[in-house]
């Protein structure tokens, strides 16, 4: 299974949260924070892998910002000050104690980060299927 599938999993059970039911029930509040941070791990993850694999040598190394920042230079995202937002979140929520922080994060979650996460994984996937068209051509039948 590829950075991508695996991202894209994860995403799929992220979008699958009843916020709602977070209002209430503290052990959800906690699985929201923890899938975001799973979720968040991989998507920068499977920026990296991207980069290397087209050859950003600047890719091969380098923290979370470091390359969060080239794939905002090289156009992967658009959003660089949202997703630098995302990785400080995403680096505090196995720290986060206080029922507001846990709220303020959510509410990013649900309203921010989760539509910045589709579209890193639609722009993806469609960047792959790209490539991979291009080394494997449609086959031409003599009936077409």
């Amino acid at each position: 299974m590829s950075k991508l599938d695996n991202f894209s999993a994860c995403l799929r059970v992220l979008q699958g949260t009843d916020f709602g039911r977070a209002v209430n029930d503290e052990i959800y509040r906690s699985g929201i924070a923890h899938q975001f941070s799973l979720t968040f791990e991989l998507a920068w993850k499977c920026l990296k892998q991207y980069m290397q694999d087209n050859d950003v040598i600047a890719a091969q190394t380098g923290s979370t910002v470091d390359i969060i920042k080239l794939a905002y230079q090289v156009g992967l995202i658009d959003d660089f000050p949202l997703w630098r937002q995302m990785s400080r979140d995403r680096n505090i929520t196995n720290h986060v104690y206080n029922a507001d922080e846990v709220d303020l994060l959510i509410a990013h979650v649900k309203n921010e980060y989760l539509p910045a996460l589709k579209k890193l994984q639609t722009d993806l996937t469609i960047k792959y299927q790209e490539i991979e068209k291009s080394f494997f051509p449609p086959v031409k039948h003599e009936d077409d």
